[in-house]
């Protein structure tokens, strides 16, 4: 979509920012489709992107607007960015989503810090070691208020 070349030009100052694909497996879109009785065909972030980006929430935020006013073939607006840095998940995950329209496909832009992506990989690690479900709050409460206070000193 032409977001490594937005990445590198627009944040000049963080030249690591790294863009990289990313699909959501099977078994997340089955549990999305039961618990949120969702259609599939409006499912938003089936597929997309996540960029990391090695500097803060300010080079998160120039990000997305360089997206909302340079990308004419990436359509979205207000209503489908969903800013979990103001209004962080109830276990501490933080990122900006943006859910966009491009040559008529529903894709899901995911803007992260270096930190939230740690974050979030830790959780996924932690799940996959524990059996447990903390990435969807799912966990014993020491773990998840552990997990949270973790996220908020990330970032």
């Amino acid at each position: 979509m032409g977001l490594r070349s937005t990445v590198q030009s627009q944040l000049r100052s963080d030249p690591n920012g790294r863009v990289m694909a990313r699909a959501k497996r099977l078994p997340s879109i089955i549990k999305k489709l039961v618990d949120s009785q969702t259609r599939l065909s409006i499912m938003a972030d089936i597929a997309g992107c996540r960029v990391v980006l090695d500097g803060g929430l300010d080079d998160v935020y120039r990000l997305k607007e360089r997206l909302a006013t340079h990308h004419r073939s990436l359509m979205f607006n207000a209503s489908d960015v969903y800013d979990y840095n103001t209004h962080p998940q109830p276990t501490g995950y933080r990122a900006l989503h943006i859910h966009a329209t491009r040559d008529q496909h529903r894709v899901e832009i995911q803007l992260r810090t270096r930190g939230q992506h740690s974050w979030a990989e830790l959780v996924e690690r932690w799940d996959r070691d524990t059996g447990q479900d903390a990435k969807h709050g799912n966990a014993d409460e020491a773990a998840l208020r552990s997990l949270s206070e973790l996220a908020a000193e990330l970032g």
